[in-house]
């Protein structure tokens, strides 16, 4: 896998756009029905033409690549369903892979694939999809399950991690900008828990698409962390996905516990949404509870944020402005900044 095409123009494509160069790939095109055809990709992110087209002909879209990359595996979910019907995007999802398929192009989904009507129409059509490499368990060494009861602590290095009061508000974005930043005058390293991990390098991956066991989460970053700290990493950057504290289930619960448990970060960065405040003030209160943390070192926001799938609403500069100053003042946190402010943080850290 060199050269790709992307469908499709979704949250997780944008990240990769992003921060393309920091892949192990070259991305040619995306391909969408929806959303923004015709233009560049980047462009649409930050005003920056990378020449990267948004192309609703498949064809021509995958003139030039040799794989594709699916990021949404052909059913919708719960909250945008409505949504992926009226744009029959479960059949444009076949049109985009089969036309692949005939082409003789690799295909590798970034999200596992449950749904048995699609799983039987791949197998009638005789098309084979590739998925990311599972984490190997047998690579943890039982040192990290005998030892786990005990905090490690790094000699070298600080763990930041990077938390949300809600999925989809930029956690990955801000652990990306980060590591960029610290990167220039540090040697830094991320866990990566988005499904794209393997696409990145010099990064390790701890996908939520392909769980580990809570305890095996938990020694496979006890084992990261120890192995980063004695190759003299100086900073370890982790982002969760969804978030701590919303209530999906025991099992949730204990998976994030077992991330907390594993990686134990020295510093916490929440991003938090406009109307979150409860769900801030559970966070901050989950922190101090169930590790070392007395309040997060920074609380930053974004300029835009979801309404429903694919359309985004931005922030005018006052309401950035109101939202910083509300958090400050209700939680008593002195560094808010916003995301793409990243920079101010970076130099607090290193500070």
């Amino acid at each position: 896998m060199e050269k790709v095409s992307i469908y499709p123009n979704n949250k997780v494509t944008q990240g990769l756009i992003r921060f393309r160069e920091l892949l192990n790939i070259e991305i040619k095109s995306v391909i969408d029905f929806v959303f923004d055809v015709g233009k560049d990709a980047q462009e649409i992110l930050d005003g920056e033409k990378s020449g990267i087209m948004i192309m609703n002909e498949v064809d021509e879209a995958l003139e030039g690549v040799d794989t594709l990359l699916l990021n949404e595996e052909g059913t919708p979910l719960a909250h945008f369903q409505d949504f992926y019907f009226e744009n029959e995007l479960d059949k444009k999802w076949r049109l985009v892979v089969e036309t692949a398929f005939n082409k003789g192009k690799k295909i590798i989904s970034s999200h596992n694939i449950y749904s048995k009507k699609t799983l039987d129409w791949l197998s009638e059509k005789k098309i084979k999809i590739d998925f990311p490499e599972p984490i190997e368990k047998e690579n943890i060494e039982k040192k990290y399950f005998e030892n786990l009861k005990n905090d490690y602590k790094t000699k070298n290095m600080t763990r930041i991690g990077i938390y949300g009061t809600r999925s989809c508000i930029g956690k990955f974005t801000t652990q990306q900008m980060l590591f960029k930043e610290l990167r220039k005058k540090r040697k830094v390293k991320t866990i990566i828990t988005e499904p794209t991990a393997f696409l990145f390098k010099d990064t390790y991956p701890l996908y939520s698409t392909i769980p580990l066991s809570q305890y095996e989460n938990t020694a496979y970053l006890r084992k990261l962390v120890e192995e980063e700290d004695k190759n003299e990493t100086e900073y370890f950057i982790f982002s969760d996905q969804g978030s701590v504290v919303l209530d999906f289930g025991l099992g949730w619960y204990m998976t994030k516990l077992s991330y907390l448990k594993g990686f134990h970060p020295d510093k916490v960065i929440i991003i938090a949404d406009y109307r979150d405040d409860e769900v801030l003030e559970k966070m901050i209160t989950f922190f101090k509870v169930f590790s070392n943390i007395d309040k997060p070192m920074a609380v930053l926001i974004p300029d835009r944020v979801e309404k429903e799938y694919g359309i985004y609403e931005k922030k005018t500069e006052e309401e950035m402005k109101q939202r910083k100053k509300e958090i400050k003042e209700k939680f008593n946190i002195s560094t808010v900044e916003i995301i793409r402010d990243i920079d101010k943080v970076a130099q607090t850290i290193l500070n």
